[in-house]
């Protein structure tokens, strides 16, 4: 049994079908919940991926600099 082609009505009300459902599945709340949230991990995590590499070239510096051993002297200075 041959395939009858399709017309370009039907093409067209399959497509305006497909649009639809991705349309809804789009703007549905759980997905935006879920998208949100990972959103909201991520940039959480990235954030404190960038202050790790801050403070530990920050670190590095204040040892090259020899900073950091007066810096504990002060410190020690202070607490007692």
């Amino acid at each position: 049994m041959p395939r009858r082609k399709k017309q370009p009505e039907e093409k067209l009300a399959e497509s305006i079908q497909d649009l639809s459902s991705t349309f809804k599945l789009s703007i549905s709340f759980s997905r935006r919940f879920l998208l949100g949230v990972v959103f909201g991990l991520g940039s959480a995590l990235g954030a404190t991926v960038i202050a790790a590499i801050v403070l530990i070239i920050l670190s590095r510096a204040l040892q090259v600099t020899g900073i950091d051993s007066a810096l504990d002297q002060e410190i020690m200075n202070v607490i007692q």
